[in-house]
């Protein structure tokens, strides 16, 4: 009776087979086993057999990173919207306000140093923070810094990034360089504007909201 015939790799994984037993043999009684470096005047190398978990785990982790990037983006494109919306509502506050203290005899500089007082004593008691007043008190830092009062405007005017902030900024600097004839009146129709533009805003967002 003779054994089954066998391939030339069959033989040689057998050999390999036996060869790994006989290192075994010779490790069993020490405190580590250490794996052949080679075999038969070859390296040999190894590596972590992966199995179809490892490749189901890599990709629900390479599944959850992009879903956190993109809920990332979209609660900063929802915090930017909220932002706008907030600056669009209080908007026309505050050019009522500028207003009113213009009427009263104050420039425009020692207007909104007073707007700009008052919100950060309100601040002190409700610590709800309103995006436009806090540009504006950062703006207004500005001046003791050094910085000019036109500046300080535009700087204002492109912290709050809307078309309607720029423009009132542009008012007032244009009136702190050369003087506006009936700035009043311009921000008296601005604020209309405004007011009527709020209302619509605060129309859609009820709708939304409903």
């Amino acid at each position: 009776i003779l054994p089954p015939a066998r391939s030339a790799e069959e033989a040689l994984r057998q050999d390999f087979l036996s060869y790994l037993e006989e290192e075994d043999g010779r490790q069993l009684h020490s405190a580590s086993l250490s794996l052949p470096t080679a075999y038969r005047g070859r390296t040999l190398r190894y590596r972590e057999k992966k199995t179809r978990e490892s490749r189901l785990f890599f990709l629900l982790g390479a599944v959850a990173a992009l879903l956190f990037l993109l809920k990332e983006r979209q609660d900063r494109a929802d915090r930017a919207a909220a932002r706008r919306e907030q600056l669009l509502l209080d908007y026309p506050e505050l050019v009522s306000k500028l207003l009113v203290l213009l009427g009263a005899g104050m420039n425009a500089r020692a207007a909104l140093l007073s707007i700009a007082s008052d919100y950060t004593e309100e601040q002190a008691k409700r610590k709800s923070p309103r995006a436009a007043y806090e540009e504006l008190t950062k703006a207004l830092l500005l001046l003791r810094a050094g910085e000019s009062e036109s500046h300080m405007y535009r700087a204002f005017g492109r912290a709050c990034g809307l078309r309607q902030y720029m423009k009132l900024a542009s008012l007032l600097e244009q009136n702190q360089r050369t003087g506006v004839a009936a700035l009043r009146n311009i921000l008296s129709a601005e604020m209309s504007i405004a007011w009527e533009e709020r209302k619509n805003l605060a129309r859609r967002l009820g709708e939304e909201a409903g």
